[in-house]
């Protein structure tokens, strides 16, 4: 299954990881070729299991003493679903003991209570694992972009953006942010569906999160020479007579799909033969104050 007898032996000796639960073949073959990465690409479709091959990377590099920080973004909701369900269900019972987590919550972070949780947060001992999600939205306001510095400054990390597609955007506002904090973590993850779902300029700042080198490395460069090796552009006119460029059709895809084999991994259903039939996950979603007094 695993293609050489060297990578047989390395299972066999991952087996003594304390997984709280057991992996399915392609979590555990992905955590083999992955867990001490500072930076990899997660494009799995829903349901095959992304979140917790994050918790058991997570708890890999905490116990080789490398991170004492897991911070997620995720959509509204979702990052509170990390803290409240993913981690208890799947971080080994060795680092939960010592492991402090709490979602931010950018509609009570004034509070008193929020405030406390979130101070005891960063006080956690470095000895242990302290774990913080937060919302897309809540870290492009000034509070949220304070404490998810703090966090991140303050401790080594593991960095995740979870559906990333949502910085695929590179003149974005919340491009440029999570872009500009990544550099304070060392250990960097994306996770998302199909790498390319609305073309191949999806893509392009999801890597640069990851790696802010990679497309230079690999002779890209900057997003316009990125435009122009994977697309062939036409001339249209508009009005007020002015004439502008859009996309006439995409080139180059195979190349691109090779570049992203290096630093990516993609697993769709059907590759995945032992998954059962159907996964269900927890949605918590945070009121609006108008919500909340209905």
């Amino acid at each position: 299954t695993w293609g050489t007898a060297l990578r047989v032996v390395e299972y066999r000796n991952m087996l003594q990881f304390p997984f709280r639960m057991k992996p399915f073949d392609h979590q555990m073959e992905e955590f083999l070729i992955s867990r001490d990465a500072c930076a990899r690409g997660v494009f799995w479709e829903m349901g095959t299991g992304k979140t917790k091959l994050m918790i058991d990377t997570a708890a890999h590099l905490h116990l080789e003493g490398r991170i004492n920080g897991l911070f997620v973004i995720a959509p509204n909701g979702v990052h509170r679903n990390w803290t409240v369900e993913e981690i208890p269900a799947h971080m080994p019972d060795s680092i939960l003991g010592t492991c402090r987590s709490h979602w931010y919550s950018g509609s009570r972070h004034s509070s008193i209570n929020h405030q406390r949780d979130m101070q005891r947060l960063f006080d956690h001992p470095k000895e242990g694992l302290a774990c913080l999600s937060m919302s897309f939205d809540s870290l492009m306001t000034d509070h949220g972009r304070d404490a998810a510095k703090r966090f991140l400054t303050t401790r080594k990390c593991l960095y995740v953006v979870d559906e990333a597609r949502r910085i695929k955007d590179p003149a974005a506002k919340r491009t440029k942010r999570i872009l500009a904090s990544s550099k304070f973590a060392e250990y960097r993850r994306i996770l998302n569906g199909t790498p390319i779902a609305n073309g191949p300029f999806d893509v392009y700042s999801q890597v640069m999160f990851l790696d802010p080198e990679f497309w230079d490395k690999n002779g890209i460069g900057s997003f316009v020479g990125f435009r122009t090796m994977f697309a062939t552009f036409r001339p249209v006119k508009i009005a007020g007579g002015r004439t502008v460029s859009i996309v006439d059709s995409y080139k180059n895809l195979d190349i691109l799909s090779k570049l992203l084999d290096k630093i990516c991994t993609r697993v769709t259903k059907e590759d995945v033969l032992d998954l059962p039939p159907k996964l269900f996950s927890v949605r918590r979603f945070e009121l609006t104050p108008q919500q909340d007094a209905v």
